[in-house]
Formats: structure tokens, C-alpha cells, sequence
């Protein structure tokens, strides 16, 4: 299904986890710190490009996960992953992450996510209008605050899309290198 980008109201595709499930990835990947010591994984074009993955494959395909989606969500959780660093090695501990995509357009909210741990799946695959973030991030252990929900807490509507938050977190290093270096400890 084909929509033009430029009427998005908002689109997100990305992983999101505790840090430590996102300690062992390339300096180069572009991670997001969100509050509540949770990460986002922006999945943009480049990426997804890079790794031969298609955009938004639930909300706009078939609402199925690919096969290399969910085994990226299952590497992620089951942890084991290492890094060399000039400090010694640095082992991903791995843990509950989510995988989402978020649509909104012409007035039409819609979501998708799921939720693994430990390689298998803890929260299968959800579709809804509204409410799949919700229940993804409280999954993850996300508390709302504040009279705000948990997506609005995180800050997940501060863009509106993949893209935005990537440039955000490549313009934001020095904050992105503290975080990750004192998650490594």
C-alpha cells in the first residue's frame, strides 16, 4: 500500500528496550535515550535499507512480522552480544525488548508492536488503534507520570518521525556517549 510520507501525521518504526539491551551496539548506531532509562532503535530508511528490511511491514504490508525482524528482536533479548573497547569487553545483557511501528494518518491512529525476552516472544503481536504503545511500554515497565500516559511520558510524541528522531539523536552525541558509557559499567 502506497501513501505519500508528506501526509503522515506521525510514523515510527523502532526497537525499544532497557539500555543494556542496546549496550553492545556499534558506536555507530544511532540510539535514542528515552526517560525512564529506556532505548529507542530508530529503524530508518537507511537502515532498513542496509539490511535489506521493508518499511512498516505490519501496518503497511501484510501485518506480519518478517522473519529477520523477529530475529533481530530475539538476539536482542536473548543478550550475549560483546564489544571490544579499549576498557576490556563489554557483554549485552539483553533483556525485555519491543519492536513498534506507529501510524498516524488522516485523523487515523494506528499501532503495532510486540515484545520479547529472552528470545521468545512475552507479548505477541498487537494491532490497534490506540493502544498497542500503551501495552508495549507498560510490557517494558514504562509508568506513566504525571497524568500523562507512558507514551507521552517517554516523549514519544516529541517527533513526528523515524527520521526526526534519528537526526535528534546523531545531533545529541555527547549526551548519547555519556548515557552509553555509564549503562557499560
Amino acid at each position: 500500500m502506497a501513501i505519500d510520507p508528506t501526509a503522515w501525521a506521525m510514523e515510527l518504526q523502532a526497537f525499544i528496550g532497557w539500555d543494556e539491551v542496546f549496550g553492545a551496539f556499534p558506536d555507530q548506531a544511532v540510539l535514542v535515550f528515552l526517560p525512564q532509562g529506556i532505548t529507542m532503535l530508530p529503524l530508518t530508511t537507511e537502515w532498513l535499507s542496509s539490511w535489506k528490511l521493508p518499511h512498516l511491514p505490519i501496518l503497511l504490508g501484510d501485518g506480519a512480522l518478517p522473519p529477520e525482524l523477529n530475529a533481530i528482536g530475539v538476539m536482542l533479548s536473548q543478550g550475549g552480544l560483546t564489544e571490544r573497547r579499549s576498557d576490556g569487553v563489554v557483554e549485552h545483557a539483553g533483556g525485555r525488548v519491543a519492536y513498534v511501528e506507529v501510524l498516524h494518518l488522516a485523523g487515523r491512529k494506528r499501532q503495532a508492536g510486540l515484545v520479547w525476552e529472552g528470545g521468545v516472544v512475552d507479548y505477541p503481536l498487537r494491532l490497534s488503534g490506540r493502544w498497542a504503545m500503551e501495552e508495549i511500554l507498560a510490557r517494558l515497565g514504562v509508568r506513566p507520570h504525571c497524568k500523562r500516559d507512558a507514551f507521552a511520558t517517554e516523549g514519544l510524541g516529541r517527533f513526528s518521525t523515524t527520521k526526526s528522531w534519528a537526526k535528534f539523536a546523531a545531533s545529541e552525541p555527547l549526551l548519547s556517549q555519556k548515557r552509553k558509557k555509564s549503562s557499560k559499567k
